[in-house]
């Protein structure tokens, strides 16, 4: 009974992905360029949806694997605390650029590859919390 369960919600989150993944889609319009920042404003939004399209199989990943560490007692208190605040990076710094870009019009460029760089090393972050051991994810 409990995998048809684990399945149904696995459904689910999928679904959902799908659906936040459209919205993101739509309302960034990731080849809409700017006219006078074309470069800038492409790599942001791509860099973007690359970082969003990965967090989302990492949670997926996380949610539903059940060999993952983080519930047993193997790990200290401090690298728990640790693993939380870059998680909490990864998460919320991405975000909140894609969602102040249009706030800035001063060095717009500067900010557009500013974040498109953050989302490559958030990115890349997850790939190394994915295939470390820490996890038991691969």
């Amino acid at each position: 009974m409990a995998n048809y369960v684990n399945t149904f919600y696995g459904f689910i989150y999928i679904t959902v992905f799908l659906i936040v993944f459209i919205t993101a889609w739509t309302s960034l319009k990731p080849f809409k360029l700017h006219r006078k920042r074309k470069i800038s404003t492409l790599a942001l939004k791509l860099s973007y949806l690359i970082y969003l399209a990965v967090y989302m199989i990492f949670i997926f990943v996380l949610i539903f694997n059940p060999e993952n560490k983080i519930n047993s007692q193997d790990i200290s208190e401090k690298w728990l605390k640790f693993y939380l605040a870059i998680f909490l990076m990864i998460t919320l710094i991405p975000n909140l650029g894609i969602l102040i870009r249009r706030k800035v019009k001063k060095d717009r460029d500067k900010f557009n590859i500013t974040f498109s760089v953050f989302n490559a090393v958030s990115l890349l972050i997850i790939i190394v919390l994915i295939s470390s051991n820490f996890f038991g994810i691969m």
